[in-house]
């Protein structure tokens, strides 16, 4: 199986409630350079508006 199409049905996740902005947007990077599925992050983390990623 080609590494790709392995990392397009990975859920990328951060969920510890003690993560900071910095490790949430490294993770987003890193999904989006890897083309995974989905990026999981807390809940309270999500009301921060992501200006700093390209719309797709």
């Amino acid at each position: 199986m080609q590494l790709e199409k392995i990392l397009s049905t990975v859920d990328h996740t951060l969920l510890s409630q003690s993560a900071i902005w910095d490790e949430i947007k490294a993770l987003c990077d890193d999904g989006m350079k890897y083309q995974v599925a989905s990026v999981c992050i807390p809940q309270a983390m999500s009301s921060r508006p992501p200006n700093m990623w390209p719309a797709s």
